[in-house]
């Protein structure tokens, strides 16, 4: 039986022999989960509290299609939002609750930082999808990938895909850093890290607040889909950018992997591909969830 199934089995004894009868649990019951806690302080409420993400992410994606002109559903950012825009929603949900509202800050939207965004994923993806090559000269020259056809080396097709992440992601952490969402030392110090709060804007400092605040998530709301708004994959890839510090080999299947700090981390295209995306739903959401918990302007459950 699941675990948020509604019923419980009752034993009872005819003639010697057990049978088992379904009966409905009361808000009042224990959990069938075995928790230890009244079904409606668990069970029940998780069960509420995933209807209330699942609606908001469906409005959040009519709002988001009907403003873009264009088709999300079915699309290669559908997955990456609905896991990014439910996991964003339990944090400032936590947040708001739990903490003074403050903490998220009232930046409205901004239409052309969508667009923005928008267009650099779908460059991400032209550039890492199946391009077409051939050898001139000796040299393997990329011909076109997506609508671009100027023909490059694999060197420099690789310095583009880098530093073209790069940008997206160092964009991102401008956003977690420079208190544009969320009042970061005031979220420190509610979440008891007042020893970070002379060293919020530090890229470690930044890691072990978001990770606080999705393990806290975690606990509150029994989620396990609840990831950290700070990405350390991401970062160890941008640093590479930064420092040059990464270099690539063809694998047996034509795709490439490419070697991160002195081949001490590594990441696939098709790795690159997901986190790419994942930053694309993030930035998305975070440009716009925390605004709409803040005004109070969340769209109906």
């Amino acid at each position: 039986m699941g675990k948020n199934s509604k019923l419980q089995k009752k034993v009872f004894f005819v003639s010697g022999k057990s049978y088992f009868k379904m009966a409905k649990i009361g808000r009042n019951d224990p959990c069938p989960c075995g928790s230890g806690k009244k079904y409606k302080k668990c069970c029940l409420e998780k069960g509420e509290i995933q209807k209330e993400v699942n609606a908001f992410v469906e409005q959040m994606l009519d709002n988001f299609e009907k403003r873009a002109n264009a088709k999300w559903r079915g699309s290669f950012l559908e997955n990456p939002i609905r896991r990014n825009f439910a996991s964003l929603y339990l944090q400032c949900k936590y947040i708001s609750e739990k903490f003074n509202k403050t903490i998220l800050l009232d930046n409205k939207p901004n239409e052309k930082e969508h667009w923005i965004i928008y267009r650099k994923s779908t460059l991400i993806k032209k550039l890492i999808w199946n391009p077409t090559y051939k050898n001139v000269k000796g040299k393997k020259i990329f011909l076109q990938w997506g609508k671009h056809k100027e023909g490059i080396t694999p060197e420099e097709y690789i310095d583009l895909i880098i530093d073209t992440f790069s940008s997206i992601f160092e964009y991102y952490v401008s956003l977690l850093r420079k208190r544009k969402l969320f009042d970061t030392l005031k979220l420190a110090q509610s979440l008891g890290l007042n020893h970070l709060t002379s060293k919020i804007d530090n890229i470690d400092s930044l890691k072990e607040l978001y990770d606080k605040l999705s393990e806290e998530v975690k606990k509150e709301y029994g989620s396990q889909e609840i990831k950290s708004l700070f990405n350390m994959k991401a970062y160890k890839v941008k640093c590479a950018s930064s420092h040059n510090d990464y270099s690539f080999k063809r694998d047996k299947n034509g795709s490439f992997s490419i070697s991160l700090e002195g081949g001490r981390d590594s990441i696939n295209f098709t790795g690159l591909l997901q986190m790419s995306n994942d930053i694309m739903a993030e930035l998305n959401g975070l440009i716009t969830i925390p605004y709409l918990f803040r005004k109070g302007v969340l769209p109906a459950k």
